[in-house]
């Protein structure tokens, strides 16, 4: 009696979990499949990424050879013509006495002086070496930029020798060489600040056009505390500035068919590879966080855990393409001279990157100190933080706020932080240019508190 009841009783059960854990196994069947479709596709867009790049490289190399056929003496004039201005301002000047924000004549004149290279080199060493001359009186190494002035002027009384500068790109000589073909430095930093303002009002009429216009103002602010007459007086600080407008102009052009085609990663992997070749190690985190923003804004909400994931991904890809383009740099000079530029780069990456300068380690609150410290010498870094501040009370009273977009643009917001916290030593000796990463910050999270106006703006038109 006992063994047929528990027989009866048993068989149901057994058809239940039987059900049941095909059921589990469907899962997971499910759960592997779209992870192996994940994992393919992040293999896919590496494969496709490191073709992209390979064929980046080549094409710099091109092009360098190209710009290096302009013979030097055909810019003798502009160059004497450039050394005027540089004699008057120093090394590093101050362009406004309320706005106390540092030009980098140092780095100007050892791009000057580089474009303007006259040795008799041949060319593929000329194009991988990146040859300059430096100066000493008596022993004494010159600075930038007065070796450049002094060997344009052609002072005899200087010993000369030739450096070279091989670990980057340059590739802002594309654009210089050929201009002071024409045009001395005075004039192109005129050229400069006409060509970044008109990218600036073409981007603003994007926003306007395509949206989301609540990014318009942001954008402004953070474009005049980035101060255009600074960075159009400035070759070091242009680059970055033409790559991250360029590239927020091209996302919001062509945002639909980088949407449909998802080619976002390779969007990123060329923002990367293009601040890779013209940045001498400034401030390029701002060509990943303001498109990053722009684009954050662009899309819409997908959900916490998808934008993240989203974020992650296109900040990887970045990086791939800042890093890999740097490495191809380091890897074709190695195999094509005698120089061996690949440990010559990674030392310098490692030392930038540590933790230490002159014996003393560098705690993060002494970098924080320095970085902030700097921004707030300028008075319009308060009044954004004033608007941001009313808005974002403003918002959280009236509860606009979406749990997305605070935890999407804080998250954005904290770019900057990490960059410091990982470029420890670079930051701390050059917190008045490092400074200009916190611009995404600012960005990131003026356009968290503008954001909910769109909404507002929805209500009043229904």
């Amino acid at each position: 009696m006992w063994s047929t009841a528990s027989a009866e009783d048993s068989a149901p059960d057994v058809r239940i979990l039987t059900k049941s854990t095909l059921v589990n196994r469907e899962a997971e069947i499910i759960l592997l499949t779209q992870e192996y479709k994940a994992m393919g596709h992040i293999i896919k867009v590496f494969l496709k990424g490191l073709l992209l790049l390979v064929a980046c490289a080549l094409v710099m190399l091109f092009l360098l050879f190209l710009v290096y056929l302009i013979p030097a003496g055909s810019m003798e004039e502009h160059i004497v013509a450039s050394t005027d201005l540089l004699l008057e301002e120093g090394a590093y000047p101050v362009l406004h006495e309320h706005r106390p924000r540092n030009l980098d004549n140092y780095t100007d004149g050892l791009m000057l002086n580089i474009a303007s290279f006259d040795g008799d080199k041949p060319l593929l060493d000329r194009v991988l070496y990146n040859y300059r001359y430096t100066a000493t009186i008596d022993g004494e190494k010159v600075s930038s930029p007065y070796d450049f002035i002094y060997h344009a002027l052609r002072y005899t009384e200087l010993k000369y020798k030739v450096s070279s500068y091989m670990r980057y790109w340059h590739g802002y000589l594309l654009f210089l060489k050929p201009l002071l073909f024409f045009f001395s430095y005075p004039a192109i930093r005129t050229i400069n600040t006409v060509v970044q303002s008109i990218l600036a009002v073409l981007l603003v009429f994007l926003l306007w056009k395509k949206g989301p216009k609540q990014l318009i103002l942001p954008f402004f602010l953070v474009w005049l505390i980035l101060d255009p007459m600074v960075t159009g007086s400035c070759l070091q600080f242009s680059g970055n500035y033409y790559v991250f407008s360029v590239g927020c102009i091209l996302l919001l052009w062509k945002y639909e068919a980088l949407q449909q085609k998802r080619l976002f990663p390779y969007f990123f992997i060329l923002l990367g590879a293009a601040t890779s070749t013209c940045d001498l190690l400034s401030y390029p985190l701002v060509t990943l966080g303001i498109p990053m923003v722009v684009f954050m804004a662009k899309k819409g909400s997908a959900g916490i855990r998808e934008d993240l994931l989203q974020i992650i991904g296109c900040s990887a890809a970045w990086c791939f393409g800042y890093a890999g383009l740097w490495a191809c740099k380091w890897i074709i000079s190695s195999v094509l001279t005698d120089a061996n530029s690949i440990q010559n780069a990674i030392n310098t990456v490692l030392y930038r990157a540590g933790g230490t300068e002159k014996g003393h380690v560098i705690s993060f609150y002494e970098i924080l100190s320095r970085v902030l410290q700097y921004t707030f010498k300028d008075p319009l870094a308060y009044v954004v933080l004033a608007v941001a501040g009313c808005l974002f009370v403003y918002c959280l009273c009236s509860r606009r706020f979406q749990v997305h977009d605070v935890i999407i643009f804080s998250f954005l917001a904290l770019f900057p932080f990490v960059w410091y916290f990982t470029i420890r030593n670079h930051t701390y000796v050059h917190f008045w240019f490092a400074w200009r990463s916190i611009t995404v910050s600012f960005f990131s999270i003026l356009s968290m508190v503008f954001r909910p106006l769109k909404k507002r703006e929805r209500q009043n038109v229904e």
